[in-house]
């Protein structure tokens, strides 16, 4: 494939993005060459991903993630759903480049029931669900996990989410998944997006927590130290407004 690309190097993975896309550079040009960005939950993620079996990365952007999933487990099945169409076709060439044949890209809105929901194209950080009255609102098909997962008979292992304020919505979406395959669960919590329509991060604990999961939160998006720094969260503990979680079944 004859694309300008910059390569990263994770926990001794090797891994190739297209640099001519702007969401990319925007993403990762901010960073020094040998850093990249959210290296704490990128070395982490890989670690859990190693351990195998089917793994979603819910809103995979351009696709880092997904690809790191099947360069860690090649012998795994992963999935990136994504509400753009735009980062579903970047994901798909990420992993083309990187030659992960065990991911898919799929475009899909994941929400807690299937309709119909619109979203933001324009937003930097990856597709954010806006009114139906914005004028720039893009409308996506919606489905629940738990429903995906029923359609397709696959069901995840490890699940990562990050949605831009709809993590909830997709956790309540996912009730019987978490109930039953029991998966380990990366979920990025938006309280700087607080409003009418975006739960707090207190929310997000307290319905992992309610459902038999211990919650931990990344303390640290990057880390010079190498060390992963997460501590224990409790339902009413404060967690951060832009933070990772992360959450494993009990027993």
């Amino acid at each position: 494939m004859n694309v300008p690309t910059r390569e990263f190097c994770v926990d001794g993975l090797q891994l190739r993005l297209a640099w001519q896309d702007s969401h990319v550079k925007w993403f990762f040009g901010r960073h020094p060459l040998g850093t990249y960005h959210e290296e704490v939950v990128s070395s982490l993620w890989t670690h859990e991903a190693c351990r195998g079996g089917v793994i979603f990365d819910v809103g995979c952007h351009v696709g880092w993630f997904t690809c790191l999933a099947c360069l860690s487990a090649p012998l795994s099945t992963v999935y990136g759903f994504d509400i753009s169409d735009e980062m579903v076709l970047h994901t798909r060439q990420n992993l083309a480049l990187n030659m992960c044949r065990n991911g898919q890209a799929v475009h899909v809105g994941l929400s807690d029931k299937a309709g119909w929901a619109y979203f933001d194209p324009a937003a930097k950080a990856g597709a954010s669900i806006v009114g139906r009255g914005v004028s720039r609102a893009c409308p996506v098909r919606t489905t629940t996990i738990d429903e995906w997962c029923g359609s397709n008979d696959s069901w995840p292992s490890l699940v990562k989410i990050d949605a831009e304020g709809a993590e909830l919505d997709i956790l309540r979406g996912m009730d019987r998944t978490l109930g039953t395959s029991r998966p380990r669960v990366f979920v990025e919590v938006h309280g700087h997006l607080q409003g009418p329509e975006n739960p707090s991060p207190v929310e997000v604990v307290r319905h992992l927590l309610d459902r038999g999961y211990e919650v931990r939160e990344v303390l640290k998006m990057k880390d010079g130290s190498g060390q992963s720094l997460v501590r224990s969260v409790e339902k009413d503990s404060p967690v951060g407004a832009n933070s990772v979680l992360f959450a494993q079944a009990i027993g």
